[in-house]
């Protein structure tokens, strides 16, 4: 395979391969030969952060939904639209007083629940359809059939609403303080409310059965063919069969709370509110991978066929190739072609210390399994400037380089004068 690069002098590397085609895009040439297996990546862009693709600055995200087409954020006080291929803001949904806590899209209409007790729906080209205000709090979830719209709400309730006129079909009252997710599939409806999960019954809308346990509030729900996946603030992921409603393992995640979680068929993803995000291996139950993703608390995660998806309130949605931790021959064949390329750098080329870490945190999981740091690596560390670092940042690369090879490392800590 043939690649050819052209540099960015203000970013390391932005990276778009379209394996079916051969074209010229932001300022670099790339050109790939297609293997007999066909895509080895879809759709890669990569700009300077660690792992990353891709990083859309917006403003404090709140909730979030993804569908083939579209990336639907949920912020303060409106809902941005944007296109999952191309990475460009279509439009904004406004006229919103309170955060976005939740939202929902199907084929016909956008739903949006509020932090001031609101429900609103728009049509699929942008139209405000309605607004119901029955609720008496927030309304943290809302999911949809063909037929129902479902809306849960801080106020105790969760109300059941005829998709096309809009009048209120059933309500189910519990005495619950937060509602905190809820997910479906074709049998049932999983409630997360204080630490209980309750499993609501979709035919007769029946509560058929109470899984208690957490022993702090399950934050988020996630579900595959088998399983049904909570994690709490007590800091575990608890894994149930969702045929008999048992307990099949738990994973302890360490840290504190829990703010996303999200499943493929290989991997369960979590995060806390250390800002980290962890990939545990589905069979074995074992971590796999996990770095720093953003600068504060992460609210969504959701993974598609080819990326993780992580917003924040940081301002940030961000966009993570998952081949970095499903297929090692992918990663290989990627650094490869990148340290080919990189050989012909010098330490003028490093505008953006951020390129010097992505790049060095990419070659540094390349040789761990070599056990040796490798020129470009040592090309991004004297690349950075110091004052530039973070506390954590610095930490984690000295942490790196100190698996790596020690005595660069001393290099490196008299060179800057750092403290670890």
């Amino acid at each position: 395979m043939n690649h050819i690069f052209k540099l960015n002098k203000h970013k390391l590397i932005r990276l778009k391969a379209i394996i079916k085609n051969q074209e010229v895009c932001e300022g670099y040439n790339l050109k790939r030969e297609i293997d007999a297996k066909g895509l080895i990546f879809d759709i890669v862009r990569i700009l300077p952060m660690p792992e990353l693709i891709n990083k859309i600055p917006i403003g404090s995200i709140y909730s979030l939904y993804i569908d083939e087409i579209h990336i639907y954020l949920g912020l303060t006080n409106s809902i941005q639209i944007w296109n999952k291929h191309t990475i460009k803001r279509e439009n904004t949904l406004e006229n919103f007083d309170d955060l976005i806590l939740s939202l929902f899209v199907d084929k016909d209409f956008i739903y949006s629940g509020t932090r001031d007790n609101l429900v609103k729906v728009w049509s699929k080209d942008h139209k405000h359809v309605i607004t119901i205000s029955n609720h008496k709090d927030a309304v943290r979830s809302i999911i949809a059939d063909e037929k129902f719209l479902y809306t849960g709400s801080d106020d105790g309730t969760i109300r059941v609403w005829n998709k096309y006129k809009w009048d209120q079909v059933g309500i189910i009252r519990k005495d619950f303080d937060f509602l905190l997710d809820m997910i479906m599939d074709d049998k049932y409806i999983y409630i997360a409310a204080d630490s209980d999960i309750f499993i609501l019954d979709r035919k007769s809308f029946q509560i058929v059965r109470t899984l208690k346990e957490h022993k702090d509030d399950v934050e988020v729900l996630a579900i595959d063919d088998k399983y049904l996946y909570s994690y709490s603030d007590d800091t575990t992921v608890k894994i149930w069969d969702k045929n008999e409603f048992t307990l099949q393992a738990t994973i302890e995640t360490g840290g504190t709370y829990a703010n996303g979680l999200t499943v493929d068929d290989e991997h369960i993803y979590t995060t806390g509110n250390n800002n980290q995000i962890y990939v545990w291996d589905k069979k074995t139950l074992s971590k796999v991978f996990e770095f720093q993703a953003h600068d504060s608390d992460i609210t969504k995660l959701i993974v598609d066929d080819h990326n993780l998806y992580s917003a924040s309130i940081d301002g940030t949605l961000k966009i993570w190739p998952t081949f970095l931790w499903k297929d090692s021959s992918q990663i290989e064949q990627f650094l490869n072609d990148l340290f080919d390329y990189g050989s012909k750098l010098t330490i003028d080329d490093f505008e953006d210390y951020n390129s010097a870490i992505w790049v060095f945190n990419l070659c540094k999981k390349f040789y761990e399994k070599k056990g040796e740091l490798g020129d470009m690596a040592r090309k991004c560390l004297e690349a950075i400037v110091p004052e530039q670092i973070r506390f954590l940042e610095k930490v984690a690369l000295l942490d790196v380089l100190c698996k790596n090879r020690l005595d660069e490392l001393k290099v490196f800590i008299k060179r800057y004068h750092l403290e670890y």
